[in-house]
């Protein structure tokens, strides 16, 4: 099954990771035939590989993989024609023409090119995300949210890292890309040149109070494209140049504009409808607003724990909701939420001084923030729909769900 960070020469076939197995995680340098420090190859690994690995494989075995995963002739590990990890035809990780399984899954794995000896390299190793931050390691959820890059030369797109509970604040990473399409591969951060022109790391929020970004190097890998029609993962491995930062993400989920309507939550079109009246109405009958007032475009995360909201329009969402001329009367107002166009259920968006009776979760106005929407459960005992499997699988599909 591949080995893990085992470092060496010589071996079997398939060199340090295992005899034509599936991947390790950082195994380097090995194999009987190829590689750069044998035959043909760049670091390691097998005839023709690049990195890692055996016959062939950058991170695992097999004959010509480039990246992580099981053997067979592909492009980012795995099998013939596999895009990322795998076994034979594998897109992002896993078996013959599986997504994510069978085939060999092996470790990850993010090599950065002269990192200098700072060890960049080994640190961005395994399968869980790794942050060292001002001197504490955490390993914490990530996800895609908007950037604030707007260029006339480049678009962006962003990471969230939730280190709300540890650190006190949430991390975000600004990705840089030029106008144009970007196609899958490996790519150098930090010289201002190529494709992904930088990343920074600063201080999650809403903007006007964020902290100023700092610059990070490294190596950032991609299994599609930005402009691409379905979601794509993203791979990061950075530090910044004191090294007092590093971010380790073996993968995350990216989606086009396409996708931020999976998850929606609308006003009704009728403002003057009582949350009682629209529950009597019926889901399916409600006519909603033209325009969502919270997409997945807006938000950072969700987390399951709680049904908090990440969300850097907070303070937006909050202004429009608590004053004229579409405030919250003390009766409340409906809102509905969406997956895929279709109704999921019936909320409530309701006041702190309000004593009249909610209907279904509960978004109280007062308690919005800056940068958090929070829905609670519904006040009255019984099924709680905010997790229905429905916006579990499209929150997931999407990169945005946490713990």
């Amino acid at each position: 099954m591949g080995g893990t960070s085992s470092v060496g020469s010589g071996g079997a076939t398939g060199g340090t990771v295992g005899s034509g197995g599936a991947g390790g995680v950082a195994s380097v340098a090995g194999g009987t035939t190829g590689g750069t420090v044998w035959t043909g190859g760049t670091t390691g690994g097998g005839s023709g590989g690049v990195a890692r690995g055996g016959n062939g494989g950058m991170a695992g075995t097999g004959s010509g993989g480039a990246a992580i995963g099981g053997g067979g002739s592909g492009t980012a590990g795995g099998g013939s024609g596999g895009t990322t990890r795998g076994g034979s035809g594998g897109t992002t990780r896993g078996g013959s023409g599986g997504t994510a399984g069978g085939g060999g899954m092996g470790g990850s794995s993010i090599a950065v090119p002269g990192d200098a000896g700072t060890g960049l390299s080994a640190y961005c190793s395994g399968d869980l995300n790794k942050l060292s931050y001002l001197g504490q390691d955490l390993s914490p959820p990530a996800t895609n949210c908007p950037s604030w890059i707007a260029m006339d030369c480049c678009d962006g797109f962003g990471v969230n890292l939730h280190t709300l509970a540890q650190l006190g604040f949430d991390l975000d990473l600004d990705i840089t890309v030029q106008v144009g399409n970007v196609p899958p591969g490996q790519y150098s951060i930090g010289s201002a040149m190529g494709s992904f022109r930088s990343v920074t790391v600063r201080k999650y929020g809403a903007l006007s109070t964020t902290s100023p970004p700092v610059p990070m190097v490294g190596t950032l890998t991609t299994s599609g494209s930005f402009y691409g029609p379905a979601a794509w993962d993203v791979g990061l491995c950075l530090e910044t140049s004191d090294a007092s930062t590093r971010v380790y993400i073996p993968h995350v989920t990216m989606i086009p504009f396409s996708l931020q309507k999976r998850f929606q939550i609308f006003r009704l079109a009728d403002q003057s409808i009582t949350p009682t009246q629209a529950q009597a109405k019926g889901l399916d009958s409600l006519v909603l607003a033209d325009f969502p007032l919270l997409d997945l475009g807006a938000i950072y995360y969700v987390e399951q724990s709680t049904g908090n909201i990440g969300t850097a329009y907070g303070s937006t969402i909050g202004a429009a909701l608590r004053g004229p001329p579409s405030s919250v009367p003390l009766s409340g107002s409906p809102f509905v939420a969406k997956v895929d166009d279709v109704p999921i259920y019936l909320g409530t968006f309701f006041r702190l001084v309000s004593s009249m009776m909610s209907v279904g979760p509960v978004i109280i106005v007062d308690k919005i923030t800056d940068d958090l929407v929070p829905i609670s459960a519904p006040m009255q005992s019984g099924n709680d729909p905010r997790f229905d499997p429905r916006i579990v699988a499209a929150l997931s599909e999407t990169g945005k769900l946490v713990p």
